[in-house]
């Protein structure tokens, strides 16, 4: 048997003949770029998570980006942070973001991490106090398990300090109900086609709390101004195609299927390796909407040998992710790290992450069990 790390093509067949007809559509209207087809997503989107408003952007990581220039323009009437100002996220993610913060002039802060993979509410809270000229924090949704964000808008409030949460991951996923992306002032969003919420190539979304907000998010994304030819700011060409719109809008009719799909696979994997010995399991909860199915590696497990074996049987499997952040060659002189990072460390040479996808088949999900728990015996 062979088991697919993903395999977009079940999703995509659920919606074939939806999706053929809407880029039919657009052909014959040959409306490309922004549009009815974006701004109908844009509405739905927000009125699904709950926000004021949403604008799409062209990817993730410009959600991130043009989230943060639109806090230095609307706090600080500044294009751009300076490298002296802090924003405080973690080390244990994609390098987006951290790419982000640095493209928007700031500098990224790492604190650690906790057990659930999530940046530190402690860390956080004792990072403020130790650093000066902290302006924002980035929280990371990691793996589709919603970050701590009563505590995290918390510790914001109190130090007048601007959020942006790093949805990636974790379209739909709950925190005492209410979806991750409405807590902040931004949640920034990517459609990249192995998402919660899939697009069919790169796209992304912001969230925003408020229409001024919005306002400068649209101007930014269209080379800074809505007068292309007397722009306000220094902006980017970051639109959200309407092809992409259209597949998107049709993929959120049917996002919880998808997130049902996802954690029922997830359980029966929690069912089927929930008694090995050395293996920690992420936990079972409604609000983990489990984009990634990651867990962790102790004791004696080698897991170069149980990825190497996994392949040898034919199961995608992946590492997100061995690196840190700051340990990066291409941008860890750009980084500030604050305290120990002992537990993000400890989780890049721990973390291994199992196939999961809608309509992953029960017998796949078995074999990748048995084929673990055979190789964790051997």
């Amino acid at each position: 048997m062979k088991v697919p790390f993903i395999d977009l093509q079940r999703i995509y067949h659920r919606i074939e003949k939806d999706i053929n007809s809407a880029v039919s559509e657009l052909f014959a209207s040959q409306r490309w770029i922004l549009g009815p087809e974006v701004e109908r997503l844009e509405k739905a989107f927000s009125d699904y998570i709950g926000v004021e408003g949403a604008v799409g952007v062209a990817s993730g990581t410009d959600a991130l980006l043009l989230s943060l220039r639109a806090q230095a323009l609307s706090r600080y009437d500044r294009q751009f942070f300076c490298r002296d100002e802090y924003i405080i996220t973690t080390p244990f993610t994609f390098v987006a973001t951290a790419e982000a913060i640095i493209r928007s002039g700031a500098t990224p802060l790492l604190v650690d991490i906790g057990e659930d993979f999530n940046i530190s509410v402690s860390e956080i809270e004792r990072a403020v106090s130790s650093y000066r000229n902290v302006v924002g924090i980035l929280p990371v949704h990691l793996y589709g398990c919603p970050a701590d964000m009563g505590a995290i808008m918390e510790i914001a409030k109190r130090y007048d300090l601007f959020v942006v949460e790093d949805c990636a991951q974790a379209f739909g996923a709950m925190i005492s109900g209410r979806y991750a992306g409405s807590f902040g002032d931004h949640g920034a969003f990517s459609f990249f086609p192995t998402k919660i919420l899939p697009g069919i190539g790169d796209g992304g979304m912001v969230a925003c709390r408020n229409r001024a907000l919005c306002d400068i998010l649209k101007a930014l994304r269209n080379h800074g101004g809505i007068d292309k030819y007397n722009i306000e700011y220094i902006g980017y060409n970051s639109r959200l195609d309407s092809i992409q719109a259209a597949a998107i809008g049709l993929y959120l009719k049917h996002v919880k299927e998808f997130i049902r799909e996802r954690q029922r696979v997830a359980r029966m994997y929690i069912a089927g390796l929930s008694d090995v010995k050395d293996l920690i399991l992420p936990k079972d909860r409604d609000t983990h909407v489990f984009n990634l199915f990651t867990l962790r590696l102790r004791g004696s497990l080698d897991r170069d040998r149980i990825c190497q074996h996994l392949n040898n049987k034919s199961i995608g499997v992946g590492v997100y992710y061995p690196v840190l952040l700051n340990e990066m060659r291409g941008i860890k002189d750009y980084i500030v790290v604050a305290g120990d990072l002992r537990q993000a460390v400890r989780a890049s040479k721990e973390v291994l992450s199992l196939p999961i996808f809608p309509y992953m088949k029960n017998e796949e999900v078995e074999y990748v069990v048995d084929v673990l728990r055979g190789v964790i015996r051997s």
